[in-house]
């Protein structure tokens, strides 16, 4: 088992009380040699080296691009949507997100309001807009979900009058609930755990 320490960590501190809760648990099993050895990692950008692992891709016709690569030739008349998911979210590629995409494509229209449910990076509703629906609301309960947004619509040259993002949750929360309104959705996205999906369904007829 290996984990990391942040730097400024008082490291035998740390191994220490490591080494207090293996020897309690060696009290119910077997942990082995239970060696610790302790070493310095390379000075390496951990916070923006994943970027190397995002790609632009296409699910159809919509062409999904990080903020930080060229719109590639072969791909220069797809629709673009621009996300730069940061750290918090992720970036588009789960098969979950673009089902929820092509979904997107069969029923959004000009006269589209849409509710985003756990809305993270706000890929999908942002991929809304672009598809031509009229407004958008969207609740997480990261906070980093109003950051986020607020910089891919800036990336997508989207007015945030188009996109209300809000922290809370709008499954138990009334003050959330009441700042979404009621009835008026013509679709509700949320493309997150099944288990709150299934919550969710009972809730989104009357919002």
């Amino acid at each position: 088992m290996s984990f990391y320490l942040d730097e400024g960590t008082e490291v035998e501190e740390m191994l220490g009380k490591v080494e207090e809760g293996l020897e309690e648990l060696s009290l119910f099993t077997d942990l082995g040699a239970r060696t610790i050895t302790a070493s310095e990692t390379e000075d390496k950008d951990w916070i923006n080296n994943w970027k190397q692992y995002f790609k632009p891709f296409t699910v159809d016709d919509i062409l999904i691009k990080p903020t930080w690569e060229t719109v590639p030739e072969e791909h220069r008349d797809k629709l673009l949507v621009q996300i730069d998911p940061g750290t918090a979210f992720g970036t588009g590629m789960h098969e979950t997100t673009q089902l929820c995409i092509r979904q997107l494509k069969k029923w959004v229209n000009e006269d589209t309001l849409l509710l985003d449910v756990g809305t993270g990076s706000g890929i999908l509703g942002i991929t809304a807009l672009k598809l031509g629906a009229e407004e958008v609301w969207g609740t997480d309960l990261d906070e980093n979900a109003i950051t986020a947004v607020g910089g891919n619509l800036e990336a997508n040259n989207i007015s945030t009058d188009r996109f209300h993002v809000l922290q809370g949750n709008i499954i138990d929360d009334p003050l959330v609930k009441d700042w979404a309104g009621y009835g008026k959705y013509d679709v509700v996205v949320a493309n997150i755990l099944a288990d709150v999906i299934i919550k969710l369904v009972d809730e989104a007829p009357a919002i």
